[in-house]
């Protein structure tokens, strides 16, 4: 027999079908059977097709060359029996089905273009396929469905990128291509499953076995890393694009990745089987991706080297050489206590949502992720290198274990605050063991702040609105070391003896602004603190400008650094030191109850108390001022105080003027003290820098002192400086070794003058100017200016004085106790001399302005004349009261070549060629001595001796000579004749000799000699020019 054809029309309708129906035999001993069916084709259970040839099957065939029914799918329904040597099946460009129950040889598909399905079995088993199946999916989506569920054999199932072999019933091979989706269905036996890494299909493999089945998946041998993703118990990421499904009955899945660098990712926990992963070599990388879960999490999470236990996931997941494991959760609240003892690198990200992480430990190398939200971070414990990035939200982070101890974090630990205002806290609350803790930051390098000192790791933050640290139960340190702190720090500390210190020495801009220090925080810096003992405040370089106020009880000291800072102290109720290092500084005190203590270095730096008030009333509180190198000031300005103040300034403390506990100062180059409108008093002790006093309105005191300790102050200056009212300059010591510039200003002001012991008693000219007293120990460093009274006091030593004066005020001269000397050289303005007890010398050689000479008690001695024995140089009032004693008025005129007419009374002494008479009181004894003129004498003092030398060669010796005089016993005119005794023998050198002694015209005086604004003085002295 020949071949057989079966075929039906193909319209462009449906039904052009070609159906074998049940006991129908199409044989054929030779040739081949052709069956084409125009629409669908069927060949039911009983019924046989048989040839010793080739059976071809075709449906739809006429689309190959003329598509009529184009879209009409056929279906292939190969129920019964197929006999012949190879068997084809073949379908066109519609979407096909093709069913094959059985073949009798090996059987060939050919599904042509479009989406086909291929469906294997017959009842759940493929028993009745005995040969190979090779399909061909051709173009478009097609799936082969292998359905054997009902058989219970034990299988040792392959599938490869292009065959599947180990399927039990049938007796060959399938082999396919162009095939997309491959769906295998095994029975009840067990089951190892080997799916080839290359395949480009999806694989879905069921199984209705309960027994130990097994799925291998080994990628070990391939060279490309694979991205593999298991998503609902399907797994993808096949590098040809395919996937493998293994959900159902599967107990064990067994994968090997390659030894390259692999990810392998969990997207659920949504499989019921074992499954273990092999990293094998390379740099493996494993992610439990939650990302897309929309349920929050309630979980213990262990991560070990092998497993995830929590989050759904537990022993069933086993994996081994994992390099890096990563958890990521989704966005809603998840609440997670970790722990995490893997060696591999491992991250968490929270996800969105307001999550709460409890972290117990990780001994490996750490990143955690808080993401969005308002997320809690609690670190008890880090064995390994962590980092912490809180993402947007606001944020809190907790460090520090259960017992409140920071001793757990042995790993480093990296925070970023990131978006939101974020707080991190550090508790060592409970840490007994005493603390040396220190942040660090430098913007210009990093912006991060780093930790250390605590008994941890190094912690590092950056972005944390605020970081709380609590201390421990020892004695701390806090050191914040930084150049800018852009966050604020709330500092806590325990029990302990407690310090802490700000270090902003590396900035290099100034800080400006208020500093406010209190028990609870130093505002300004963005610092919060508690129970220190000391706050240690350092800036950098920068030009600072700073306000204080200090109400912190404890001792808080401010160093400004390098730069021309500023630092106004508002108000200090506490122990506070300010150091201001190099570069000019300003440091203004204004208001103090507590212990202040400025420290300046190198530089030209000033200290002011009372700048903006003006007032010194404020300070109450003790104030050190320690200045360094450099042309440094210090000033008081009490300027507007309206007060009655007293006070007392010295070499190195200021008392009074309204100073509580005074100023202690060292080092200043001048001192500057402004007084206010009060009456005020001042005793200045004495200087150690340069110093200038005014002493404002009101009739203010000054006392000046000379301290021998102070030592030697040559080149340095005191001026005093007293504006309006009636003041009172008190010199009390001429021995000072500065110089000294005294200016009373307006109104009536009195200069008075104590010489110096030392000096008193040695024999001084004394020349007084409009600006100057020089001689007792006073020379040209001391100048005067404005006063309307000088008061000049001696000591009660015997003084030897020789009086100049050109002072145009009023000149006042007490020569104390003791036998004094004093010889008015030449007199200009109103002159007043006491001399005190003692038997004392004054003679009055000139006179232009009023005097007054008192002697008080003893027997003293006046002589009015000058050297060449002539009284006309007294063209003022010269008032003379001699006081207690044996007292005797010399008027020497012996060298007068005038007739005079002379009238003496007791009290009066006129007509000696003085301009006004001289008036006395209290003498005892008066002596008059007459030139060599017709002299005329009235006089009705009977005690008076007028006596009238007669020149004689300096041959002659001494004797007695009469001379006709004129005497008005009684005051009445008339004449007599009386025999006086002249005696006139050693009577010129007796007056030179008791006038001023021979030593200030020895060689030892050469240098005020030459000085050449005493020439004038000494000339009259000595009768004869120096020069």
């Amino acid at each position: 027999m020949g071949s057989i054809r079966l075929q039906s029309g193909d319209a462009s309708g449906s039904g052009d079908d070609l159906t074998i129906n049940n006991d129908v035999k199409v044989e054929t001993l030779s040739g081949d059977i052709f069956l084409k069916a125009g629409d669908n084709f069927k060949l039911n259970r009983t019924a046989i097709v048989k040839t010793t040839g080739a059976i071809e099957i075709e449906g739809d065939y006429t689309d190959a060359k003329d598509p009529g029914d184009v879209g009409r799918g056929s279906t292939i329904d190969l129920i019964g029996s197929l006999i012949a040597q190879t068997i084809r099946v073949k379908t066109y460009g519609d979407d096909d089905v093709i069913n094959v129950h059985g073949s009798g040889a090996a059987i060939a598909i050919d599904s042509g273009a479009g989406r086909d399905i291929i469906n294997l079995g017959d009842n759940g088993k493929l028993s009745r396929i005995k040969g190979s199946v090779t399909i061909d999916g051709k173009d478009g989506i097609d799936d082969l469905n292998i359905d054997n569920n009902q058989d219970p054999s034990d299988s040792n199932l392959r599938v490869l990128k292009d065959r599947i072999l180990g399927l039990t019933g049938i007796t060959g091979d399938i082999f396919y291509q162009n095939i997309e989706n491959i769906d295998i269905k095994l029975g009840g036996g067990k089951h190892t499953t080997q799916v080839a890494t290359d395949i480009t299909a999806k694989v879905n493999l069921n199984t209705t076995s309960s027994a130990a089945n097994t799925l291998i998946l080994d990628f070990s041998n391939q060279a490309t890393p694979l991205n593999l993703t298991l998503d609902d118990g399907f797994l993808s990421g096949l590098q040809t694009g395919g996937s493998v499904n293994y959900a159902n009955n599967y107990q064990t899945v067994r994968l090997s990745l390659t030894n390259g660098n692999d990810s392998f990712t969990v997207k659920d926990a949504n499989f019921d089987y074992n499954l273990y992963v092999n990293a094998g070599t390379g740099r493996d990388v494993l992610n439990v991706d939650y990302s897309d879960s929309t349920i929050g999490y309630n979980a213990l999470v262990q991560v070990t080297d092998n497993n995830v236990l929590g989050l759904g996931l537990d022993e069933r997941f086993f994996y081994s050489s994992m390099d890096d494991i990563n958890i990521t959760l989704g966005n809603a609240a998840d609440t997670v206590r970790l722990l995490n003892t893997s060696t591999a690198n491992f991250a968490m990200n929270l996800g969105g949502g307001d999550d709460s992480l409890q972290l117990f430990d990780t001994l490996s190398k750490t990143k955690i992720d808080a993401g969005a939200g308002n997320d809690n971070v609690m670190i008890q414990r880090l064995s390994g290198a962590t980092t912490l990035s809180l993402g947007s939200g606001d944020d809190t982070v907790t460090v520090g274990s259960a017992f409140q101890t920071l001793t757990g974090i042995q790993g480093t630990l990296d925070i970023s605050g990131d978006a939101g205002q974020d707080i991190v806290t550090l508790d060592a609350a409970m840490d007994t063991v005493d603390r040396n803790a220190r942040f660090d930051r430098n913007s210009l390098t990093n912006s991060r702040t780093t930790v250390t000192g605590l008994g941890a790791a190094t912690i590092t933050y950056d972005q944390a609105e605020n970081l709380n640290l609590a201390l421990g139960l020892g004695n701390d340190t806090v050191t914040i070391a930084a150049d800018e702190l852009d966050h604020y720090v709330a500092l806590a500390a325990g029990e302990g003896r407690n310090q802490l210190a700000l270090d902003f020495s590396t900035q290099t801009t100034g800080k400006k602004g208020l500093l406010n220090l209190t028990d609870t925080e130093v505002g300004g810096l963005n610092i919060e603190q508690q129970d220190f003992l000391s706050i240690d405040i350092t800036l950098g370089s920068g030009r600072d400008q700073v306000d204080v106020i200090n109400t912190y009880s404890g001792i808080a000291n401010l160093k400004t650094g390098a730069g021309d800072d500023t630092v106004n102290v508002l108000d200090n109720q506490g122990f506070l030191g300010i150091e201001t290092e190099s570069g000019h500084d300003l440091v203004s005190i204004e208001r103090t109850t507590a212990t202040t203590l400025v420290s300046t270095g190198v530089g030209y730096d000033s200290v002011i108390l009372g700048a903006r008030q003006q007032t010194l009333e404020n300070i109450q509180g003790r104030v050190i001022v320690e200045m360094g190198e450099g042309g440094d000031s210090l000033v008081l300005d009490a300027t507007v105080d309206q007060v009655d103040r007293e006070g007392m300034l010295n070499a190195n403390m200021i008392t009074g003027l309204g100073l509580g506990q005074g100023l202690q100062y060292s080092g200043a180059d001048s001192l500057e003290l402004y007084l206010g409108s009060g009456n005020d008093s001042l005793e200045i002790q004495s200087i150690a820098p340069n110093t200038y006093v005014k002493t404002g309105a009101g009739d203010d005191q000054v006392a000046i002192d000379h301290d021998a300790n102070v030592g030697n102050q040559a080149g340095k200056w005191l001026n005093v400086e007293t504006e309006a009212g009636n003041d009172t300059v008190n010199l009390k010591s001429t021995g000072f070794t500065y110089n000294l510039v005294v200016d009373t200003g307006e109104d009536q002001d009195k200069l008075n003058i104590q010489a110096q012991p030392s000096v008193a008693g040695e024999g001084s000219l004394l020349v007084t100017t409009e600006t100057q007293v020089l001689g007792l120990g006073l020379d040209e460093r001391f100048q005067h200016n404005q006063a309307e009274v000088v008061n000049l006091t001696l000591t009660d030593a015997p003084d030897t004085v020789v009086l100049f004066n050109e002072y145009s005020g009023e000149f006042n001269l007490n020569t104390g106790g003791g036998n004094d000397t004093l010889m008015i050289l030449e007199n200009t303005s109103v002159l007043h001399v006491e001399t005190a007890a003692g038997d004392d010398t004054i003679r009055v050689q000139q006179t232009s302005e009023k005097a007054f000479l008192e002697t008080g008690e003893g027997d003293d001695l006046v002589v009015v004349g000058n050297a060449t024995q002539l009284v006309s140089g007294v063209h003022a009032p010269l008032l003379i009261d001699t006081g207690a004693g044996v007292d005797e008025l010399m008027v020497d005129n012996a060298a007068d070549e005038y007739d005079r007419t002379v009238n003496i009374t007791p009290s009066t002494i006129s007509g000696l060629g003085t301009v006004y008479p001289l008036r006395h009181e209290g003498v005892e004894l008066l002596n008059v001595a007459l030139g060599s003129g017709r002299n005329t004498v009235y006089t009705s003092d009977t005690s008076t001796s007028v006596l009238a030398p007669v020149p004689l060669p300096s041959t002659a010796p001494a004797e007695y000579h009469a001379l006709d005089l004129e005497i008005d016993r009684d005051g009445q005119a008339q004449t007599s004749e009386a025999v006086l005794n002249l005696h006139l023998e050693g009577y010129i050198q007796e007056v030179l000799e008791n006038g001023i002694q021979t030593e200030l015209l020895s060689a030892e005086h050469a240098e005020i000699q030459s000085q050449g604004f005493l020439k004038r003085a000494w000339s009259k002295l000595i009768g004869r020019s120096l020069n």
